[in-house]
């Protein structure tokens, strides 16, 4: 080293000096997740306030009247259905 005349540095970096600043990187990284998350949150409480102002609750009840419809509807056609081949089967019709 001093035939090259590499001079030693006025400090010494270490282990310590190795870990002191990849904490010092996490924690900021951290910070910065910590702040999307919240403003994420946030955003969420803002969107249900809003849509509680603007009646926007009353289309959720809505979507489930229309859910329950739906779902009464596909039942009666089941129910349909096996009426409708329950006689066939007795007959000992096998279907195609």
């Amino acid at each position: 080293k001093e035939a090259l005349g590499i001079k030693p540095l006025p400090f010494s970096i270490g282990l310590g000096t190795f870990m002191g600043g990849a904490g010092t990187i996490t924690g900021g990284g951290m910070g910065i997740l910590q702040q999307f998350s919240t403003l994420s949150m946030g955003m969420t409480g803002i969107k249900t306030l809003t849509g509680m102002a603007t009646g926007a609750d009353n289309k959720v009840r809505i979507n489930e009247q229309s859910r329950q419809q739906a779902f009464e509807e596909r039942m009666k056609n089941i129910e349909h259905q096996s009426k409708n081949q329950a006689p066939n089967a007795a007959a000992g019709d096998t279907p195609a």
